[in-house]
């Protein structure tokens, strides 16, 4: 009896040491933290803007941090350059940023990507980052722009730059414009006092109808057709939009031996001036300096943009 009294006794205490232990491991068991997290809702990344047509980018910042924020930072990288900058905060764990037009067509127009981080830190000392690329939308320029292009009167040697080829960009004069017929458009005069018709002054004549004013024969060069433009000249900027400025212009009326829409005429400083050029291609002229003169004496200076 005694015996069996012994051994329960040793049984119940090593049942007793048993449990005893199991309880001071689990006592002892640790957890292993978990990083915070960052999530963006809103946009997809990454994101492509068109800065020539943009639209405001909205998007949120939302943080994970099981062990509480600690801090929390927001950086823009634009090529080289990185700087902090302040989200809307909404709470600890929340916050906003509309990424503007404005601020997209500084960042981009000599960039082709801006990359957005966000690091958060928790107050384990654990950190959790979040990355939102912005790439500009690669755009295909449809028309050409030519600047300062300086044109002369016509004068007795045939030296003076008088006509232009908008497919060149490039003056000629008539010796030159002789041999490229094919690709001139046009040519300038300044008309003095009346001396052909009242009212000519500065105008640019279609390349087949110059003859008309008694200097060089130019009969069966390209014709080129002028419309009036009350457009802004730098708000067109597609060739799209060139072809609506001259659908949406009149034909520049005619003036005795010259017929409608063959001469721009009476053109000063700031005028605009829509055209299509025999092969179709449509084009717009802004005037930005005029020199009255007799012949070469008389000058224009204009920029030009035309469909590719």
């Amino acid at each position: 009896m005694k015996r069996k009294i012994y051994l329960l006794s040793v049984l119940l205490v090593s049942i007793s040491t048993l449990l005893f232990t199991s309880c001071k491991k689990d006592d002892n068991s640790t957890t292993t933290p978990v990083a915070p997290s960052i999530t963006i809702s809103g946009v997809s990344d990454p994101v492509t803007v068109d800065i020539t047509n943009a639209n405001d980018v909205v998007f949120n910042i939302e943080i994970t941090a099981d062990a509480g924020v600690k801090t929390f930072e927001a950086k823009k990288t634009v090529g080289s350059q990185s700087n902090t900058f302040n989200p809307t905060k909404i709470s600890d764990v929340k916050y906003n940023y509309t990424y503007t037009k404005a601020d997209q067509i500084a960042d981009l127009t000599s960039n082709t990507q801006v990359v957005f981080t966000f690091t958060v830190t928790d107050k384990n000392g654990l950190t959790g980052t979040k990355t939102l690329t912005i790439n500009k939308k690669a755009v295909t320029v449809d028309y050409n722009t030519y600047t300062a292009v300086l044109l002369y009167g016509p004068n007795d040697n045939n030296s003076s730059k008088t006509f232009f080829a908008s497919t060149t960009g490039l003056s000629y004069t008539f010796t030159e414009a002789s041999g490229n017929s094919g690709i001139i458009d046009f040519g300038f005069q300044y008309d003095v006092d009346g001396q052909t018709y009242t009212g000519l002054k500065a105008c640019l004549i279609s390349a087949d109808k110059y003859s008309l004013n008694g200097h060089y024969t130019t009969t069966g060069w390209n014709t080129t057709v002028f419309k009036t433009s009350t457009d802004n000249f730098d708000n067109i900027n597609s060739a799209s939009g060139l072809k609506t400025s001259y659908d949406n212009g009149s034909l520049v009326p005619s003036i005795g031996s010259y017929p409608q829409g063959s001469i721009a005429k009476g053109l000063t400083t700031a005028s605009v001036v829509s055209f299509k050029t025999a092969a179709g291609k449509y084009g717009l002229i802004k005037v930005t300096n005029v020199y009255a003169g007799a012949l070469d004496a008389g000058t224009i200076t204009i920029t030009v943009k035309v469909q590719k």
